[in-house]
């Protein structure tokens, strides 16, 4: 049975919301789910495959964001706004990595989570055997194209083609640049649901969990 509890995250101005799943495995797995601005981890992009790493005995840890809520935060300079999710993130890494002895890591990233996982990617000693999972990456920011290259992480990127976010040569040049895995929805947004078709867009969540499965082979 999994306990739903949250860790102490401190950070320099108070504490990191988080919620965390302890599924107590024993099989050494733990899942991060880094979410969007304003799409929080209990929506489908995010719930769903983190329940799925659930049924597979990793322990999850979901957080919300401090530094976005800020006042003053969408005036910082890019670069400000980057050291302050990157100090975040890695505090989190390291409170759920303090939980047990994991072996098997996979950081999940939506959206603004996918910045997340770019320096995660470039700064994290786990980066070369973790699995990195980029729902809808910003990939028309250089800064994450830069880290897919430069650490070449083992990944799975899913966009939307109707998402205004994308960009298909972006896209591709990150998926070739670390020789990735993806999966492009067609019509689907930046939520990956197709607008006004429920069947459609419960079909592309079907196919996100989908090629999960097929990249983390638990």
């Amino acid at each position: 049975m999994t306990e739903i509890t949250s860790l102490s995250i401190p950070l320099p101005n108070g504490s990191l919301t988080n919620t965390f799943f302890r599924v107590a495995s024993g099989q050494g797995r733990l899942a991060f789910l880094f979410p969007g601005r304003g799409y929080t981890c209990a929506m489908p992009v995010l719930y769903y495959p983190g329940a799925w790493l659930q049924s597979r005995g990793a322990d999850v840890l979901a957080i919300e964001y401090t530094c976005t809520r800020q006042p003053g935060y969408d005036q910082l300079p890019p670069e400000d706004k980057q050291h302050a999710l990157a100090t975040e993130v890695d505090a989190a890494v390291q409170a759920a990595l303090a939980q047990d002895h994991y072996t098997e890591i996979v950081f999940v990233g939506k959206s603004l989570g996918t910045l997340a996982l770019a320096h995660l990617a470039v700064n994290s000693p786990l980066s070369s055997s973790a699995s990195f999972i980029w729902l809808t990456p910003l990939v028309k920011q250089a800064p994450l194209r830069s880290a897919v290259a430069q650490a070449r992480p083992r990944s799975l990127f899913v966009s939307g083609t109707a998402d205004p976010l994308y960009d298909p040569a972006f896209f591709a040049e990150v998926v070739q640049s670390c020789r990735g895995e993806s999966l492009l929805i067609p019509n689907a947004d930046h939520v990956l649901e197709i607008p006004g078709d429920l069947p459609a867009s419960l079909e592309a969540m079907r196919r996100v969990l989908n090629a999960i499965a097929s990249f983390i082979l638990w």
